[in-house]
């Protein structure tokens, strides 16, 4: 009968007991370990995923506000006013529509806009159509690389 070191003998029956009923008792320092290693894991990640987020945000980008639109009066074209904010100096493509009174596209223009002095200008832009149109809209505009 081997007895544990330091631990008398009725005592060291009853661990052998416990680990032959239960398993043997598990190491304490394991467990935080391995909970500082996740602790770790999760840290970095969200790291990561912060310094994505904060470089998406530096990024240069390109908003547009439509201000109004005027339908000529043979019907032929529409012309949109909108508002577009980029960085000085850059260029933008931007599609523009012009839509019937079912939402149906009657007309469409793609233009590169820019460059610009100032971050945020106006802009009138003129879409031929095919068909009567009630309004226009800018659909998209992305920054030119």
């Amino acid at each position: 009968m081997t007895a544990v070191q330091g631990a008398s003998a009725p005592q060291a029956r009853a661990e052998r007991r416990l680990a032959e009923r239960y398993g043997p008792v598990r190491d304490a320092r394991r467990g935080r370990r391995t909970m500082w290693i996740l602790a770790l894991t999760v840290a970095v990640l969200a790291g990561a995923f912060g310094l994505w987020v904060a470089i998406d945000r530096l990024a240069p980008s390109v908003s547009t506000q439509e201000i109004s639109f005027f339908v000529a009066p043979d019907q032929a074209s529409v012309e949109v006013l909108f508002e577009i904010t980029m960085p000085p100096g850059e260029q933008a493509d931007c599609t523009i529509e012009a839509l019937d009174a079912n939402f149906g596209q009657v007309g469409l223009l793609d233009t590169r806009l820019g460059p610009f002095q100032d971050r945020m200008n106006q802009v009138r832009v003129s879409v031929a159509t095919s068909a009567a149109p009630v309004t226009g809209i800018v659909r998209s505009c992305e920054l030119v690389n």
